[in-house]
């Protein structure tokens, strides 16, 4: 019975030690992760990575951006469907660079000239062009409201909104 009881504890310590809880979250800004995890990764990837994640979607679904796996809890969100992460207002980790509620000028001054915008009703996108990608900003009111980290660049994203 003990022997039993052993292998349970290292087989769930060697799980556990794998897997990370959503209390220790960071966002890299200037590499595009969360974690250290990258917006390529796959839902497996992603759910061993974080096992908080509250809902997904299979990937290639017609809803959710074409699928990935969502912390509705944390405010974060991985669209493995196409490749992009979502860091909402609300977010409980931490950043690199803290972009929410920054303004335009703000953002152009931690980030550099931005690469083009949209505008969407009262919403304003701005794009900035990465080492790994874009980042796109979403501006509610003049400041920052959503990270969006895509692999792309900013002239192939195509926004899911």
């Amino acid at each position: 019975m003990n022997v039993i009881r052993v292998l349970l504890f290292i087989l769930i310590t060697s799980f556990s030690s794998q897997a990370q809880d959503c209390s220790k979250l960071f966002v890299d800004i200037k590499k595009g992760t969360i974690n250290d995890l990258k917006p390529t990764a796959t839902q497996a990837e992603v759910k061993a990575k974080f096992p908080c994640f509250t809902a997904s979607t299979e990937d290639g679904s017609t809803i959710n951006c074409g699928g990935g796996v969502f912390f509705t809890d944390h405010n974060f969100y991985y669209y493995t469907g196409n490749d992009f992460i979502d860091v909402r207002r609300g977010f409980t980790g931490t950043f690199s660079i803290d972009l929410f509620d920054k303004s335009e000028n703000d953002v152009k001054t931690l980030l550099g000239k931005n690469a083009g915008g949209l505008e969407d009703g009262p919403n304003r996108y701005l794009f900035f062009d990465t080492s790994y990608g874009s980042i796109v900003l979403k501006m509610v009111r003049g400041k920052v409201d959503e990270i969006l980290i895509y692999t792309k660049k900013p002239e192939e994203v195509e926004l899911c909104i």
